[in-house]
Formats: structure tokens, C-alpha cells, sequence
């Protein structure tokens, strides 16, 4: 009766969960989590409780995910429990962990309760119900762990020794990670990483306070409970942090740092409004100035609109957006509408340095790096801070508290996080910005849309790489906003946000009923599309996600149209391929995945003789087809007369008027856009203007312009052809900001007198979209021609002269004072020098423009400006440097390793005056230093396009001291482009120092940079793995009750690893052979097959001291891996034979790796579960192409090596770059340097940029911040 009773409860429970989970018998309820943090050493230790829900009673094993710490014990409901470890691939997915229930449970009874943790299918996506039935009593399993020097999931930032000296970098900080892709919790904390396991938290963190710094205080996801101090030490302190929203583990976050008193952002009213979280901020003493600014701009004046940016957006992802797009009368005011809630009562922003990504995204917290702060002086940063942070804000709603059901779902969380931000900055800036900003996403898409998989597939490796990750979230909100166009034209009048609101509204009524919410599914959230439309259009729907969501690629139109003068029509032919089609032959899996060919609706607007616009609909459905569209004009029609430019009444309106005059004046916009500077005559001929009717007399088309895609709803390649005069119609006269960017790109490539003065016209008005005219001063260099007497170089100098100079009394011009104010005007600014830059003349840039750019450099004012101008020096700079860089037509034929150039003496003059005023700003900088170091970005980017066009010596060392730890970051990164593209990563010494820096180096940003160009960058969770040249090995440890007392093991290695197919296993290191039993031919033949079995045997009553003997051993090993030989063991197996065998321990160890060219080498397994190298092995590194030579001063990289202070591990760096700094990097000459000299020897010759005078090495620190 019992069973039959217990088989019945398990029957009724497994269908409310997913089949792994009725499969593996439990759920995630709870869990707790109590830690010790030692900064200083590295190290988290304590234990965590995990409250398990059983699903049946036949329950024998448990597993978790837990990487890289040492398991001390565990125990199930207070009874000690055997444990497995496993580190293979497969046993990352499922759980490394596997835990034996212990005998003493034999039932698990049944108790009357209210079960909250089933899984059951409502509407349109997965959700847990709650109701009232029997359940089995909850499973506790502790784990007692110590995690130290954690190479992934968690990142330890030291204090540097000198903190007057590092100001910037002299704060420690402890913070978690979990980007780009979540799934590195279990790299510092056993859990169930999963992602759609699900529990509520508690966390008990305590700190200890680091002498010489504020007081270390936890951030953690969830609410703060209490704050207790320590009754040994009044330094310690114990956080309590509660989370009651059950959210996957993979989103959870902690950050440990001194920071100051957390500052609250303030609502514009007093009292905390409804669903609304409290926002605190959390920053070091040293940054705190940059804080208000960047969160809380006017904080300290009269509060603006401006203030609130982001309470803003929090009110309209909790109730704006609900209302979108509700009819006037009949949903005005509809009961059924309801506000949203945020998941959480707090939302924290926390800063750091040394962080992975700018933005690091956990539950109710944001991890952000300390670059994107800025103050109400820097123009450039301020729209991309916002953009990372209320994009990160959506992404609590969907990813977090709603998150995908599997990773095939994970394209949903994306799209949607990423879609709803989008619908935000379209109510901020507008809809030209929104429409514009897509455009340049769809091309985007189009581009990187070749050998891609589908959004909602499998087929793709786990985990993402960044690049698909990225790719991913662009192309699936497209996908969604294309999604929206369609079910607007199906009579949806919402489209996505009200699927978006009927998710976040039944989540929020899930919550309310203590339920937990649901998941996103893909074929979930379909059908719910489907289920808003009537039933003879879902058909649509189903054409749609076959195409673009179960399919890959994009589409690339091929359109022309011709007009049937007997039929009075317009004919198109329509031609597509798939972006994926020609590509993904050669390709496994993804020739059968690509979309054959696209289907859908697209309008097509045609201008016509009688100056209206007319717009056609048809409907796309074959490969090739041809579509005759009607025309209106009733009278046959044989030219059409080509009209000037319509001009306006002079004094009409200034140049740049300000926003008031517009809207003041109330008359309709004329035909034709654009300002007439031509109606000054006096500087009449100085404008070049040239018309298209001095062009085109005449035209036997029947139109004035057509447009594609009149609608903007495909995401899609379009190549469709018209006469330049057309597109410049089309410019002129419409209103629509993708109408802008079309006739501006197609007219770019048909580059003429008229064209040019079209384009010029387009940068003086101010009423186009300021991106807009940044695109016509661009497109303008392409009509710099000799053959046009390069009248774009002519009028781009006007409009600079005219707008932003002065004239001088004895005749030319001179710059304005900066003055920023209007932001719009400085983005076009900014952009008319760089388009001067890449005017070319036979390949070269004419000598009057770098005479144009040194003379804006040289009298560059800022003083009164109230904004910085380091962007805008930046610029210029980089500006100058383009001015130097040839066509790829101005290489002469010659040997294989010589490109020869042809420079003008003038040309080389302009270079020396090049360098000279690159050598004044390094200076400028140095005295009052630049935001980001953005002029130091500049020079090095400058630099290294002159070495590559042999403008001047290569010298990497310069590049190599840039790359140095201290320096800004994006100092760093700039170094580090300059030596791949210089091809000096291939040095072995630079190599190596890359080696180093991408394992061992403290910025996170930096590791992630080099991986993703020389590896699969698969975020922070593999650092921990073994170069990508070498197999993984398969670590499988087997512990009883008896044995992991006093034993520990540190689990290490990537999340997912591939373990070898095939393991070579000598008869001697077959199971049941210890190393007592083997003789010293076995060993080496063991050795030599790079496979180890090592039986280890003891007793109960010894088990404490056979744990001290294994580690012992391990210890041994990790601290002198060369000697470890047959001498090294015999010496631990004479410990080993004093002890009793104990009554069960299998260490099996297997490994096998080789290098790129197929060596294969000798390895032990260290403590850390890392290889060790032996002194007579070749080191393959995969910075370069061909292995390194030995050489006796090769420096040898183990992680004992490194000490556990910053300070050490930065002068390790020292000998590195010391070593590729005696590189005779330069190809022209041999510049070693002695012991005496500098780094860099005071060496003054033709092209170089300055001068550093000579000193002792003894003066010189690595680790100085470059001044």
C-alpha cells in the first residue's frame, strides 16, 4: 500500500516538471550560502546548504556543479555521504559532483504540504503552479569547500603597494562574473548552475578589512537583512543578504571592495512610488566624484529631466509601455491594462576595476567598470553609458526573472531585453535616431550572417562564444522588430509589446500568488503570436519563424525597374540568394539550415510626374519573380525636365538657427531641402556650386524616384539602381531618415560637381538628422577627385571655414574657441576633418589638406569651452595619421617582403611636422592628462599606421612598454593591436609576455581582448583550462564517509572539456596497481605514455594522516615539477606504506597532449589540476605560427610562480618586458640595450615622435602610469 501510494505521488508530480528533472528526481527550493572572504590570500571558504524538493522516493544520487574548489565534506540531511568527483565534459553538463545518499536515510516520508516548485505548461509560456498535495520531506545536503586563487568565475584585484603612486589602481576589489554568457557560479560555489534550475537565496558573507583602505563592505544579490560585526575582531564584519525571488545561480552576484557610504538615487518625488525599486550606488573613495555626474546629473542644481535618466526608464519599463499603442477611445482607460512591478526591492550598480565587460549583468545588481563613468564635461561617453546601463536594466525582466527555458531559448531573452530597450530610446531621441540606428544593425546582421546557425537552434557548441553571443542578441531583436511590422499589418495593433506586457503581467500575477513565474519558450511564445491574430492569418506566422527563427541567413535583393510604355506600368524583377547560401557549402549542418528563399509583404514607393508620391504593396514569395506595378499618370509623357535646386528668400532663416525658429515657423517644408549659402553672392564662386540641371537637360524616365522597402521592415540586402540625380531628389525631398541614408550611400559611389553640392547643401542643414549630414561629409571625400577638380576638398574646407572659423582681417581663416554646446554641431565638426582625411589624389592625400589638419591642431582653443576636447583632439589626430596612409593602388610591384611607396619631399616634410606636433600633444597629455588617455590611444594608432606603410622605422619596444601593467586600459589594448599588426607577436620573447598576460594578468579586460584573437573566447569560466594546443585530462575522484574528514579536493577546469576518446593506460597503471607495486621500467613506460593510476590506500583510523600525505604529495609536485622523477616518488611512497590501506580511494588521473605539431609530452597533474612543463620540452604558443626555439633564457610560467601579491606578479612582468625590450624589434637597425640603459635608449633619428632621456634602470619601475 505504501509504494503503490508513494509510485502514485510520483506519477501526479513528474508531469508538472521538465522530463531531466522528473528524470534526476529532485528540485532547486533554497539554498544557503556561508562564506569567510579573505582578500588578501585569495580565498572564499565556509559552506552552503542546498534545500532539495524530492520528486520520488527511489532517490540514490544527487548531483551538483562545482568547479575548481576543495571539497572537505558532505553531507546529506546531517549524514555524512560518499561524493564522486568528475571532471569530463559530459559530467559538466550533469553535474560534477555526484553524491551518494548515505545508508542511514533507507525512506523518505511523506508529509502534507503545499508544493511550489511544479513545472506546468499555461498559455503561452512554462510556469510553476502551487496547490495543496502530499510531498516528500526536503533533501539538505552541505557542503563544506574551501575555493583558493580562483582562476575563473571569481576575480581577486589586490591592492597595489604603492597607493600614492597608483592612485587610480590602488583599490582592492573581490567581484564574481558572469559574462558573456552566464554559467561560472559553479566555478566558486556548488550549486545546481543549470539554467532553469531556480531557487530563493541567503548569503552570510563575512569580510575582514584591509589595512590602509576604507572598510570593506558586500554587495550581493538580494536585499541587505543586517549588517553584524565580529565579536573577535573589530575589522570583521558579517553581511546578510536575503533573496527571496528565485532566480538560476547563474545570475547571482557579490562584490567585495571599500567603498564609501552607498548613495541613494532619489525619486523626483519624496516617497518611494509603487512597484518601484530603491536604487543605491555603490563606489571607492577615489572615484566617488565621478558617481553624481554619471548617475545623477544636476543633482546638486535644480533637478531637470535630464536628473532622472534613469528613473525614467525604470517608470516606463514599469508602466509606460503598457499603454503602447492603445487605441484613443476604446482602450482609454481600460481596466484590464495594468502596471508592471520591478522583480526586485533593490536595484544596486556597483563600480569596480579590472572588471571582464563594462557591464556585468546579475540579479538586481550591475557590476560596471570604472570607465564608463564620466561628468557633464565629456559629450562622446554619455550616450553610451546609458545605453549599457538601461539595456542592462531590461535585461532583469527578461533573462532574470524570466529566463529561458533552455539555451535554444536563449535568442528570446536576448531579443526581447534588447527590443524593449530599443522602444525606450525611441521615446528619448526619437524616431530618426531608432530608424537610423537599425539600419546600420541590419547591415550589421547582413554582414556577419555568413556561416551562422539559426537563432533557435542546437546544432551550435556550448558554450556561445562572445561573438555569437553578440551576433545572437543583434540579429534576434531585428528579428522581433520585424516580427512587430508583421503583426501590425495582421491586425494586431500592439504587436510585440503586447506580447511583451501579457508575459511580464502574468509573471507579476504568478509572483503575487506565490508562485514562481514561468520560463521563455520558443514554441511557447509562437504560438502565442499566433493566438493574437485570426485564425486564417497564422499561416504567416508560421512562414515567419520558419524562415528567420528555425532558419539562418538573411536575404540579398537584387531589384531593377523599367517602365512598359504600352502597358503604363512599372516592371520590377526581383532576384534573391541567401547571405548563408554561397558560403555555408563547406560547411557541416549548415547547408541544410539556411532559408531557400524569404517570404513576406514590401512596399515600394514611386514618385511620379505629377509630384505625388504613390506606394504599392506586393507580395515576395519565389527566388525570381516580377511584379508590374500601375502607373497614375494618365497622359503619356516623354522627358522628364530636370528642376534646379528651389532656393529661399535671402536672410530667410541663419545657417544653424536655433530649435525655436523651427518650430515658429509655420510654413510647410519646401520640395526641396537643403540651405542656399549661394545666396550671399559674394561668395558665390567660392562654393563651386554646380546644379543637376546644368547636368541633366532631360530624361526620357517616367519618375522622379522610387524606393524600396518603403516600409523599413526587412532586415535584408538591397541592391537596387537609379540615376545619381534621382537619389539626389530623393534626398531632397523626403522626409525619412532611411530615404536619407540610401540616396546619401548610393550617391557616394556616383561621385560628381552636382552630387557634391547635393551632399553640401545636406552638412548645412540643420534639419536633417546630425548623422545624417555626418554621412554627407563623409560620402563627400569620394568627389576629392582630380578629375572634378576635387570640389569635395573645396567645399568640405568652406563649411568648415564658414561655420566654424573666423576670418582674419589680412585674409585667410582661424579656428573658432571651441564651444560644444550644441552636441549636434559637434558631431558634425568633428566629422568634416576626418572625411578631409580620406581625400586621396593618385592614392595620396594632397598636401594642402595635412597643411589643413596641422593648422587646426596647431590652434585648437579650448579654454572657455565648457566641455572637454579630448575626443575631438583624438580626432584630429587620428585624422592627421589617415592623411599618411596610400591607396592600396599605390603599392608598386616588387619582392615579396618590400612594399614600396611613392612620396613626394613635401610629403616627408609634413611627416616631420607630423611627429613633432604628435610629440607636443604626448606632452600636453603628460602635464594634464586626457579622459581614457584618448590622446595616447590617438599617437599609437597614428604610429602604428606609419610603420606599416614604411613611413618610419619599425620599433615594437615603444608598443611593448604601452602594453605594460599600469597604463589605461585602452592604452593597453591600442599597444596590442600595434604588435599583431606589425607582426611582432610573432617574436618568441613578445609571445611569451602575450602567454603571460592572457593567464596571469589582473585586468580582465585585457585577458578577454587577447583571447578573442588568438582563442575561442568563451568568457572568463575557461581561463582555467589548459592551452587550447593541449587535451583536457579526466580527474574522476571517488571519496567514502571515512576518507573526506580531513581530506580535500580542488576541482579546476573548464566547464565543459573535452576528456580524450581514446586514453592510453599502461598495464602498469591499470586499477589495482599502486605505485609500491611498480618497478621503475613500468613508471617510465607509464610515464613516457602520459597516462598515471595512482592507488591510494588507508585506513579509518589513519584517514587524517593519509590526507596530510596526499597533500603532501600534490605539494611536491606543484612546487618542483621537474624533479619529481622516479627519486620524487619513491621518496612519497615511503610516507604512503607507513599507512594503512583505507577501505576505499581510487585517485585516477589521465592526460594526454600534444602540440600543433604533434609532440607529445610528459605531465604530472598539479594541486590545481594545471600541467607543469619539464625544462626539455617545447612550449607551442598559439601567438605564434611556428613553435619557439629554445633558449636558455627562457622564462617558465607555473602559477607558484607568480606570488599571491599584485606587486610580485608585476615584476614578473618586469623581466618579461625587459626581455622584449632587448628584442631588436626594429627592422632597420639592432637596438639591444646594456644593463645600464633604459628600457628605451635616448636615441634621436629621422621620423621619431620624442625623445626620452637616458637613466638608470634602477630609476625606472615597470609599473609607472604613463604621464
Amino acid at each position: 500500500m505504501v509504494e503503490a501510494k508513494k509510485t502514485d505521488l510520483y506519477t501526479r508530480l513528474k508531469v508538472y516538471v521538465d522530463d531531466e528533472t522528473a528524470e534526476r528526481g529532485y528540485v532547486y527550493s533554497h539554498q544557503k550560502v556561508d562564506v569567510q572572504i579573505d582578500m588578501l590570500n585569495q580565498t572564499v571558504k565556509g559552506y552552503t546548504e542546498i534545500s532539495l524538493k524530492p520528486l520520488r522516493f527511489d532517490i540514490d544520487i544527487i548531483r551538483l556543479h562545482c568547479r575548481q574548489c576543495r571539497i572537505s565534506s558532505i553531507k546529506v540531511n546531517d549524514f555524512l555521504a560518499d561524493f564522486e568527483i568528475n571532471e569530463s565534459e559530459d559530467a559538466g553538463i550533469v553535474g560534477e559532483i555526484t553524491i551518494y545518499l548515505p545508508d542511514e536515510i533507507t525512506d523518505i516520508p511523506i508529509i502534507n504540504g503545499v508544493s511550489r516548485f511544479c513545472l506546468i505548461s499555461i498559455g503561452f509560456l512554462l510556469s510553476y503552479v502551487a496547490f495543496q498535495a502530499e510531498e516528500w520531506v526536503p533533501l539538505i545536503v552541505r557542503v563544506d569547500f574551501i575555493l583558493e586563487k580562483p582562476k575563473a568565475g571569481v576575480h581577486f584585484k589586490l591592492p597595489d603597494d604603492d597607493k600614492q603612486k597608483y592612485k587610480s589602481q590602488c583599490d582592492p576589489y573581490m567581484f564574481t562574473i558572469n559574462r558573456p554568457l552566464p554559467g561560472a557560479t559553479r566555478c566558486w560555489l556548488p550549486c545546481l548552475d543549470r539554467i532553469r534550475d531556480r531557487c530563493s537565496w541567503d548569503f552570510f558573507i563575512t569580510v575582514t578589512d584591509i589595512e590602509g583602505f576604507n572598510s570593506i563592505m558586500v554587495v550581493c544579490s538580494g536585499n541587505l537583512v543586517k549588517m553584524t560585526n565580529s565579536p573577535i575582531s573589530p575589522n570583521q564584519r558579517t553581511f546578510h543578504y536575503n533573496q527571496p525571488v528565485a532566480i538560476p545561480a547563474q545570475y547571482i552576484g557579490v562584490v567585495c571592495g571599500p567603498f564609501v557610504d552607498p548613495f541613494v538615487l532619489n525619486y523626483p518625488l519624496e516617497a518611494l512610488p509603487p512597484n518601484r525599486p530603491k536604487i543605491i550606488a555603490y563606489i571607492s573613495e577615489e572615484w566617488q566624484h565621478w558617481l553624481l555626474p554619471t548617475l545623477y546629473p544636476d543633482g546638486d542644481d535644480e533637478p531637470t529631466e535630464d536628473t532622472y535618466w534613469l528613473h525614467r526608464a525604470m517608470d516606463y519599463f514599469i508602466e509606460e509601455y503598457s499603454h503602447f499603442n492603445l487605441h484613443p477611445e476604446f482602450d482609454k482607460n481600460n481596466p484590464t491594462v495594468k502596471s508592471g512591478s520591478f522583480p526586485f526591492k533593490r536595484f544596486q550598480i556597483v563600480f569596480v576595476d579590472h572588471s571582464y565587460s563594462e557591464v556585468n549583468v546579475c540579479a538586481g545588481l550591475l557590476i560596471c567598470r570604472l570607465n564608463i563613468l564620466y561628468n557633464k564635461c565629456i559629450i562622446d561617453q554619455r550616450e553610451k553609458t546609458r545605453r549599457a546601463l538601461i539595456a542592462a536594466l531590461a535585461q532583469q525582466w527578461f533573462g532574470i526573472f524570466v529566463p529561458p527555458y533552455s539555451w535554444r531559448d536563449y535568442w528570446l531573452a536576448g531579443g526581447l531585453s534588447n527590443f524593449w530597450t530599443s522602444m525606450y530610446f525611441q521615446k528619448i531621441y526619437g524616431i530618426p535616431d531608432s530608424r537610423y540606428q537599425r539600419k546600420k544593425d541590419i547591415e550589421l546582421v547582413c554582414d556577419l550572417d555568413v556561416n551562422r546557425h539559426p537563432l533557435c537552434t542546437l546544432d551550435i557548441s556550448l558554450p556561445f562564444q562572445s561573438k555569437d553571443i553578440e551576433f545572437i542578441n543583434l540579429k534576434a531583436s531585428l528579428v522581433l522588430w520585424m516580427l512587430n511590422k508583421r503583426l501590425t499589418f495582421l491586425d494586431y495593433r500592439r504587436g510585440i509589446p503586447g506580447i511583451i506586457y501579457l508575459i511580464l503581467n502574468g509573471a507579476k500575477e504568478d509572483v503575487q500568488k506565490g508562485k514562481r513565474p514561468g520560463f521563455l519558450h520558443t514554441e511557447e511564445f509562437l504560438e502565442m503570436c499566433k493566438s493574437v491574430i485570426r485564425q486564417e492569418l497564422r499561416n504567416e506566422v508560421k512562414k515567419f519563424e520558419k524562415q528567420w527563427i528555425y532558419g539562418s541567413g538573411c536575404p540579398k535583393f537584387k531589384i531593377r525597374a523599367t517602365f512598359n510604355r504600352k502597358k503604363l506600368a512599372v516592371e520590377f524583377k526581383f532576384e534573391q540568394e541567401n547571405t548563408n547560401a554561397s558560403s555555408s557549402d563547406g560547411v557541416s549542418g549548415l547547408q541544410s539550415t539556411h532559408t531557400p528563399r524569404f517570404t513576406g509583404h514590401m512596399d515600394i514607393a514611386i514618385k511620379e510626374p505629377d509630384g505625388l508620391e504613390y506606394i504599392h504593396t506586393i507580395y515576395i514569395q519565389e527566388k525570381r519573380e516580377s511584379h508590374s506595378l500601375f502607373y497614375h499618370t494618365k497622359y503619356k509623357r516623354s522627358k522628364l525636365n530636370i528642376r534646379p535646386h528651389m532656393r529661399r528668400e535671402k536672410g530667410n532663416l541663419e545657417a544653424h538657427p536655433p530649435s525655436s525658429v523651427f518650430d515658429e515657423d509655420q510654413r510647410d517644408f519646401p520640395l526641396q531641402w537643403g540651405m542656399d549659402p549661394e545666396s550671399d553672392s559674394e561668395d558665390l564662386p567660392d562654393w563651386k556650386i554646380q546644379e543637376w540641371v546644368q547636368e541633366y537637360h532631360a530624361t526620357s524616365d517616367q519618375w522622379e524616384w522610387i524606393r524600396v522597402d518603403d516600409a523599413f521592415s526587412w532586415i535584408a540586402i538591397i541592391d537596387f539602381e537609379q540615376d545619381d540625380y534621382m537619389w539626389a531628389a530623393l534626398l531632397e525631398s523626403s522626409r525619412d531618415v532611411i530615404a536619407h541614408y540610401e540616396a546619401i550611400k548610393a550617391l557616394s559611389k556616383k561621385p560628381s560637381r552636382a552630387c557634391s553640392t547635393t551632399l553640401m547643401r545636406t552638412i548645412r542643414d540643420w534639419r536633417y538628422y546630425y548623422r545624417i549630414r555626418m554621412d554627407a561629409a563623409l560620402a563627400m571625400a569620394k568627389c576629392a577627385t582630380n578629375d572634378l577638380d576635387f570640389i569635395g576638398i573645396s567645399q568640405l574646407m568652406k563649411i568648415y571655414e564658414t561655420d566654424y572659423c573666423e576670418r582674419r582681417i589680412e585674409g585667410g581663416f582661424f579656428p573658432k574657441i571651441n564651444d560644444f554646446s550644441d552636441w549636434e554641431e559637434y558631431y558634425v565638426q568633428r566629422t568634416i576633418p576626418y572625411a578631409l582625411s580620406c581625400a586621396r589624389d593618385s592614392g595620396n592625400t594632397p598636401s594642402h589638406v595635412k597643411e589643413y589638419l596641422l593648422y587646426l591642431l596647431s590652434w585648437n582653443d579650448n579654454q572657455t569651452n565648457t566641455y572637454s576636447d579630448d575626443y575631438f583632439v583624438a580626432n584630429l589626430i587620428e585624422s592627421l595619421g589617415n592623411t599618411f596612409i596610400p591607396d592600396d593602388d599605390q603599392v608598386q610591384e616588387g619582392s615579396a617582403d618590400v612594399e614600396v611607396f611613392d612620396f613626394a619631399s613635401q610629403s616627408r616634410d609634413h611627416l616631420e611636422e607630423t611627429l613633432e606636433t604628435l610629440k607636443r600633444y604626448f606632452s600636453r597629455h603628460e602635464l594634464f592628462g586626457s579622459y581614457q588617455a584618448l590622446i595616447v590611444v590617438a599617437i599609437i594608432k597614428v604610429r602604428m599606421h606609419l610603420m606599416l606603410n614604411q613611413l618610419i622605422a619599425v620599433d615594437g619596444r615603444e608598443f611593448v612598454l604601452h602594453a605594460r601593467y599600469g597604463n589605461y586600459v585602452g592604452v593597453r589594448i591600442a599597444a596590442f593591436e600595434a604588435l599583431i599588426a606589425l607582426d611582432l607577436h610573432q617574436k618568441p620573447e613578445v609571445a611569451k609576455f602575450f602567454d603571460f598576460l592572457v593567464e596571469k594578468d589582473s585586468d580582465l579586460a585585457v585577458r578577454r581582448f587577447l583571447n578573442a584573437k588568438f582563442r575561442e573566447d568563451r568568457g572568463p569560466w575557461c581561463w582555467n583550462s589548459p592551452r587550447k594546443i593541449r587535451s583536457v585530462p579526466t580527474l574522476i575522484v571517488r571519496y567514502n564517509r571515512t576518507t573526506h574528514l580531513g581530506a580535500s579536493h580542488k576541482l579546476s577546469g573548464p566547464i565543459y572539456q573535452s576528456a580524450p576518446s581514446n586514453p592510453i593506460i599502461s598495464s602498469a597503471g591499470k586499477k589495482g596497481t599502486s605505485i609500491s607495486e611498480m618497478n621503475s621500467s613500468q613508471y617510465l613506460g607509464m610515464h613516457e605514455q602520459n597516462s598515471k593510476t595512482l592507488r591510494l590506500k588507508k585506513s579509518r583510523e589513519s584517514s587524517q594522516k593519509s590526507s596530510d600525505t596526499i597533500q603532501k604529495f600534490y605539494s611536491h609536485i606543484n612546487n618542483d615539477p621537474t624533479s619529481i622523477g622516479i627519486a620524487g616518488v619513491k621518496n612519497v611512497e615511503s610516507e604512503l606504506e607507513s599507512v594503512t590501506p583505507p577501505n576505499k580511494v581510487i585517485l585516477n588521473v589521465q592526460s594526454r597532449m600534444k602540440t600543433n605539431e604533434g609532440h607529445e609530452f610528459n605531465s604530472l597533474v598539479s594541486e590545481n589540476g594545471q600541467f607543469t612543463q619539464t625544462d626539455n620540452q617545447k612550449i607551442s604558443s598559439p601567438f605564434q605560427d611556428h613553435a619557439i626555439a629554445e633558449s636558455s633564457n627562457q622564462v617558465q610560467f607555473d602559477e607558484n610562480s607568480i606570488p599571491r601579491s599584485l606587486a610580485q606578479n608585476l615584476r614578473s612582468q618586469k623581466k618579461l618586458i625587459s626581455k622584449a625590450s632587448h628584442l631588436p624589434l626594429s627592422e632597420s637597425e639592432d637596438l639591444s640595450l646594456s644593463e645600464e640603459d633604459m628600457l628605451i635608449k635616448s636615441k634621436k633619428r629621422e621620423g621619431s615622435e620624442y625623445v626620452v632621456e637616458s637613466r638608470k634602470r634602477e630609476e625606472i619601475d615597470i609599473c609607472k602610469i604613463m604621464r
